[in-house]
């Protein structure tokens, strides 16, 4: 079975996903000490591949957080029935 890259990460844990974004970042400013069209358009895929990244790390978090609060609230509906 073909490993993925998200095997490598551990489950719910976004500071491998925060790093990864933190450097693509660098490598998008590190572009802008060189001159070319290909550089420009690296900076350009590097910036967007980071700002991707943040949004998929911000879209599991409010997951995340909807489904504990979503199961604090069965939770108390359980108790209440009892």
């Amino acid at each position: 079975m073909p490993r993925t890259f998200k095997d490598y990460l551990p489950e719910k844990d976004y500071a491998g996903r925060l790093a990864l974004g933190l450097g693509l970042l660098i490598l998008s400013q590190l572009m802008t000490h060189y001159e070319g069209a290909v550089f420009m358009v690296l900076r350009w895929v590097f910036l967007t591949a980071a700002v991707a990244n943040y949004y998929v790390v911000l879209m599991l978090y409010q997951r995340q957080k909807q489904d504990k609060k979503r199961e604090r609230e069965e939770e108390t509906n359980t108790n209440k029935q009892d």
